[in-house]
């Protein structure tokens, strides 16, 4: 209901914003019947300065994002550390300047409106006259072309407004009356007099607050409610309320408002200036975050919640990870069930408990371990522990169900709000991957393995993808794809064997996966608390980030690339050796597309004119790109008719195989 009414009234808005941009033209349209000919010569002038005004749009946003693509890593990273000191030093200037450049985009946005429509209304004025003087009536095509830009920049934010609405508040009032009672309890102890509304999040692990229409909001994740104590969940609303004693929710109303403003108005020729600001202001936000957080974590230590805010923390922390990774085994319940039911939901929590308390010594270890990241909006687990509460603690999941009948609306809500996403074909894909897992030990076909992997890792099925995974790494142990199979699985299991396998890839050779398993490796580094290995791993950051933007550009296939003939026959008969049992593959072109060191196999498998089961085809074609380890490669299928979509690869010199002459 509130995603509709949000609807109809952005097409008023933009039903009015076409009645205007017409009303302007036709006002202009009706004085210019009054004009002479020299108003022609004016409008030369507005053409000048409203094409001129283009160009430096994209002058100005293509000028700035070259500075970015041109940045070095090194550079950016330094720039960071440099902001870090500043606004730490700086947090008022900072809060000031954010607003400030906020300001400055809607100034620019403002300047934009009238030169356009002062153009299109001088283009109606101009217009009567253009048409009713023969010698010049060619140019009204031209005027008319003029008036369709114009028109089309001014109604760019409409569309972009349609994307913002995409996501929205399901709630209007209080329907959680037992936590709407406890918070009310905590207001009134506060002497705080503030209406609010209260949501609840399913599967979720976060409290968070925030200032709309003069009201608060809080979004309270059902893992809160259900794992901690009411002393500790106290403790957590202390530190939310503290954001509102301090003015920091009205500030960021503030901010949010003037950022929805910018962001539906970010179009290049309204405001060229959004991208170069929007990169500054996030920094600077993600930055000054840590302030706002370290000074609530303050409120809540003259509360006499340390020791429970100290255990709430690393809790959570435990919590977050287990979350993050959500059990497939309850998506395909409530896909079959088209919701949660009430077995489904205890099921959930029970697994979510026996996750916890398996990995209950990790997390304790990791919260008096945990280093600082780079860049982080909140203090982390170790710091929050050492400031509250460092020893003695009980981080033991206890089931809290003083809140299960507002848990249970939670989910009602969800089921509502979530009918039309639930997807019974799931069902079949999940239960077929089940079956293929009951049938491990008889497969023995690499790719179709590789498959099976990729589905045990997209189905965060760990255990059986680290099954997989050692069956193929037996026969290939330097395939970089496996070996950062092995390493995400015991990255997500929290395993130290994680730490060979991801820095195998990290060693190796134009592989796709240098970034990520680097990425992993140091969050790993940083859980566990090990500072010299973190900082190896830091230096060398710099130069993989750099890296990974030319292999980004060297493994995608533009139409005009020059590319190299392939001639390593190792490589070309592994490639034939993937087609020549496809008779849906007729035909494979391959080339060599290189920048710098960095080289990428590009290749094409033709299909046939009508293919069988193309869906297997490219099924069968993506598992084995895994399994072509030997260079980086990007393997693509198409019907012989699309290859003049790459005629980069049209030439009979990159055909390596023809079933035609076979």
């Amino acid at each position: 209901m509130i995603k509709n009414k949000k609807m109809i009234l952005e097409t008023i808005k933009f039903l009015l914003s076409l009645v205007f941009s017409i009303g302007i033209f036709i006002l202009g349209f009706v004085l210019g019947k009054q004009c002479d000919f020299s108003i022609v010569y004016y409008y030369i002038g507005v053409l000048v300065v409203f094409f001129g005004y283009l160009i430096f749009c994209l002058a100005y946003h293509a000028k700035y994002e070259k500075e970015i693509q041109n940045m070095k890593s090194k550079n950016f990273i330094d720039h960071i550390e440099e902001q870090k000191k500043y606004i730490n030093s700086n947090i008022s200037e900072t809060k000031n300047k954010i607003l400030k450049m906020y300001s400055f985009c809607i100034c620019n946005i403002f300047v934009s409106y009238f030169i356009y429509y002062f153009c299109l209304f001088f283009t109606g004025l101009v217009y009567p006259t253009i048409i009713n003087n023969g010698n010049i009536a060619p140019l009204a095509a031209f005027t008319a072309v003029v008036f369709v830009i114009i028109f089309l920049i001014i109604l760019i934010p409409y569309f972009n407004s349609l994307k913002a609405n995409k996501i929205t508040l399901s709630y209007q009032k209080n329907q959680y009356k037992i936590l709407t009672t406890f918070i009310a309890e905590i207001f009134k102890s506060e002497d705080i007099n503030k209406s609010f509304i209260v949501n609840i999040n399913i599967n979720d692990s976060n409290c968070a607050i925030e200032e709309k229409n003069d009201k608060l909001i809080f979004y309270v994740g059902d893992l809160l409610l259900k794992f901690l104590t009411l002393d500790e969940l106290k403790s957590v609303f202390y530190h939310e309320l503290a954001h509102y004693k301090h003015k920091d929710t009205k500030y960021l109303s503030k901010i949010n408002k003037k950022q929805t403003f910018v962001e539906k108005y970010s179009f290049l020729f309204i405001c060229p200036c959004a991208l170069k600001v929007s990169v500054e202001i996030e920094l600077s936000k993600i930055i000054s975050s840590k302030y706002y957080e370290q000074k609530a974590d303050d409120e809540v230590l003259d509360k006499n919640l340390n020791k429970e805010f100290s255990q709430a923390n690393v809790k959570l922390f435990g919590l977050s990870l287990i979350s993050s990774a959500p059990n497939f085994e309850i998506i395909n319940k409530i896909n079959e069930e088209k919701g949660f039911s009430e077995e489904t939901i205890s099921l959930n929590y029970k697994l979510i408990y026996e996750n916890y308390m398996k990995n209950i010594s990790t997390f304790d270890y990791i919260s008096t371990h945990h280093l600082e990241e780079r860049i982080s909006t909140h203090p982390n687990v170790r710091m929050r522990r050492e400031k509250f509460h460092l020893n003695n603690i009980d981080i033991n999941l206890i089931e809290n169900n003083y809140f299960n009948d507002d848990i249970k609306l939670a989910y009602i809500n969800f089921n509502k709000d979530n009918k039309s996403n639930f997807n019974p074909n799931f069902c079949e894909t999940y239960k077929l991957y089940k079956e293929n897992i009951c049938n491990l030990d008889n497969i023995s076909n690499n790719s179709e393995l590789v498959k099976l992997l990729n589905d045990a890792l997209s189905y965060n099925d760990f255990n059986n993808g680290l099954k997989i995974a050692n069956i193929l790494i037996k026969t290939d142990e330097d395939n970089s794809f496996i070996n950062y199979a092995l390493g995400y699985a015991y990255f997500n299991l929290l395993d130290e064997k994680c730490i060979k396998y991801l820095q195998k890839v990290i060693d190796a050779n134009n592989s796709n996966y240098k970034m990520q398993a680097l990425s992993l490796l140091g969050q790993y580094y940083v859980y566990m608390g090990n500072e010299e290995k973190r900082d190896e791993l830091r230096k060398i950051q710099p130069d993989f980030i750099d890296e990974n933007i030319i292999l980004s550009k060297v493994s995608s296939l533009e139409k005009y690339d020059k590319l190299i003939v392939l001639e390593d026959k190792e490589i070309i008969d592994k490639i034939i050796n993937i087609v020549k049992d496809k008779e849906e593959i007729i035909e494979v072109r391959a080339g060599i597309k290189r920048i710098k060191s960095n080289q990428c196999i590009h290749i094409i498998y033709i299909l046939k004119k009508k293919p069988n089961n193309i869906g297997d085809i490219y099924e069968y074609i993506n598992s084995n790109a895994y399994l072509m380890d030997c260079e980086m490669n990007n393997m693509l299928s198409i019907k012989k008719t699309l290859l003049n979509y790459y005629p980069c690869l049209k030439k009979k010199k990159y055909i390596i195989y023809s079933r035609t002459k076979n």
